[in-house]
């Protein structure tokens, strides 16, 4: 047993004997890794009210930090001690990769709804046109929500202009390209596409056609204007220092409209400077003649009417009756159906135009037989007769100018649309002949009919009017007398213009001398209420 106990204890002195002691190995720290990390963190943070996380290195560098981090140990880690720096760019990053997120989310949307009012746009844009206006959105907004603003532009904005208004051409198909810009926020996209507006058939002038002046609260026309007008004179253009004729902020694409119910629009001119320097000479005759023709083609206009009052001196009136001839050349050359015409005084005004010459290079002369009254005594603003209440009439002046050898039919009588004013003594008992206080001046048919034909009736106490007749003249007045509260008498007033009665016999002067037509200075002027006036001419011309 013993021997056996020995031997035990030899045996394990032996096996401890044999074993080494355990020793406990320190983790190896690399301090270059350590520093490596420690100083891009210190670097990229040092920076960061200016780090850019759209650059590309900026990422790249965010990466690598990421990567040398995962590679430390956990001892190499701890060393690492503005890691949370590192972390709160991360999360900065991170926010950023949202926002993107979102922002690519939002512009996916935005350029959707581009896309779609691209699609709206092209579809408002058709092949060809005839004259209907198109509807050219200005906006689209998505399902989202997202406003997409639409802007147009065109090749040719006096046939096609922004706003869908189209003005046919009259002798040939124009082609015209528009441009749509979509846009919302800073994505846009753009579309061209071209339209072929068809030409305007001309409708034919009756053989006593009726023109109106217009110049003034240009608009659409009313349905009995449509029904009387055959000829519309827009005016008025100019004549720059250089010759060329513009068209002065008229309202032509509004009045080029009519043209749809076979109304034809001149654009009539005048500026007397203009023309007696640019028909001076042949080589200025030709330039302002060829402008005339460029705008007339340009805007569509149907013809030109010339109102120059009025050449003075041989010079003058030669040059007019040049430039009218080469005028009416260029025109014709254009287009046979285009107008020329040209406005002339009331009165014996044959000499001033020599129209005994110029008549031939004119479809029409507009005698202007209005303003023919005194200044210094009451008298008739626009007479059909003559008499001694007028230095002229209607009846005299045709009488010049057929005495001139001008045809009948190219002569056009005009008639007006507004009045004149003579304010008299208060004790004046005629009215008529009496001397004024003052120089008379002008007021608008639709403020003679609402301020004075309106108290015909007696309704006012304080002014007392009387519409009267002079028989000879074919002409009406009328008599104001104004009072105050006590019943005196304050003022008077004597009024002439042209009414319904006057309009109408002007209108049968014409069909039974054979003349060419009426016309009337202006349309504006008139009450476009009521249209008495235009409605007189309409039941003599058309009946």
């Amino acid at each position: 047993m013993k021997k056996y106990l020995i031997v035990f204890l030899f045996m394990m002195f032996v096996l401890v004997g044999c074993t080494k002691p355990v020793v406990t190995e320190e983790p190896e720290i690399d301090e270059v890794k350590v520093s490596e990390v420690f100083d891009s963190i210190d670097i990229m943070y040092s920076d960061l009210e200016n780090l850019n996380f759209s650059k590309e290195d900026t990422v790249s560098e965010i990466d690598r930090i990421k990567t040398l981090y995962q590679e430390l140990n956990e001892d190499e880690k701890a060393l690492v001690t503005n890691y949370s720096d590192f972390e709160e760019i991360v999360k900065l990053y991170n926010q950023y990769l949202e926002q993107k997120a979102q922002e690519e989310a939002e512009k996916a949307k935005v350029e959707a709804a581009v896309a779609e009012a691209i699609a709206l746009a092209e579809a408002a844009i058709p092949d060809t046109s005839y004259g209907e206006k198109l509807e050219l959105p200005n906006s689209y907004t998505s399902e989202d929500g997202i406003e997409v603003y639409i802007g147009w532009a065109t090749t040719d904005p006096y046939t096609i202009n922004t706003n869908g208004v189209v003005t046919q051409p009259r002798n040939v198909a124009t082609r015209v390209t528009l441009t749509a810009v979509c846009r919302s926020g800073n994505v846009s996209q753009t579309i061209n596409k071209r339209v072929a507006v068809g030409p305007l058939a001309y409708t034919e002038l009756p053989e006593k056609p009726v023109f109106a002046y217009y110049y003034s609260n240009q608009r659409s026309l009313t349905e009995m204007e449509r029904q009387t007008i055959n000829v519309i004179n827009l005016s008025f253009g100019g004549i720059d220092n250089d010759g060329n004729v513009y068209v002065n902020g008229l309202k032509h694409e509004t009045v080029l409209q009519e043209r749809k119910y076979g109304i034809r629009v001149c654009f009539s001119v005048q500026v007397k400077e203009g023309f007696v320097k640019w028909t001076a000479t042949p080589e200025k005759r030709e330039k302002l003649a060829q402008s005339f023709v460029d705008v007339v083609e340009e805007y569509h206009f149907d013809g030109v009417d010339i109102d120059w009052e009025y050449p003075e001196g041989g010079d003058q009136i030669n040059g007019y009756v040049e430039f009218m001839k080469l005028l009416y050349s260029k025109m014709k050359k254009a287009s046979p159906k285009y107008l020329v015409t040209s406005a002339m005084y009331g009165g014996n005004g044959v000499s001033k135009y020599n129209a005994g010459e110029s008549y031939k290079y004119m479809d029409y002369i507009h005698l202007m037989t209005y303003d023919l009254n005194s200044a210094d005594r009451c008298q008739h603003l626009t007479a059909l007769g003559a008499s001694s209440n007028g230095y002229s009439s209607v009846e005299q002046t045709v009488a010049y100018y057929l005495g001139a050898g001008i045809p009948k039919e190219k002569l056009v009588i005009g008639a007006a649309m507004y009045g004149k004013v003579y304010e008299i003594s208060k004790t004046a008992t005629k009215f008529i002949g009496e001397k004024p206080l003052i120089a008379p001046y002008s007021i608008l048919y639709r403020e003679i009919r609402n301020e004075y034909l309106s108290k015909l009736d007696g309704s006012s106490s304080r002014v007392k009017v009387e519409e009267k007749w002079d028989e000879t003249a074919k002409a009406p007045y009328l008599c104001v007398t104004e009072y105050n509260t006590n019943g005196e008498i304050t003022a008077k007033k004597f009024i002439t213009y042209d009414n319904a009665r006057s309009m109408t016999l002007k209108s049968e002067y014409v069909f039974a001398n054979d003349l060419g037509g009426l016309m009337f200075w202006e349309l504006g002027y008139e009450d476009r209420q009521t249209n008495d006036l235009v409605k007189a001419i309409h039941d003599v011309f058309y009946k």
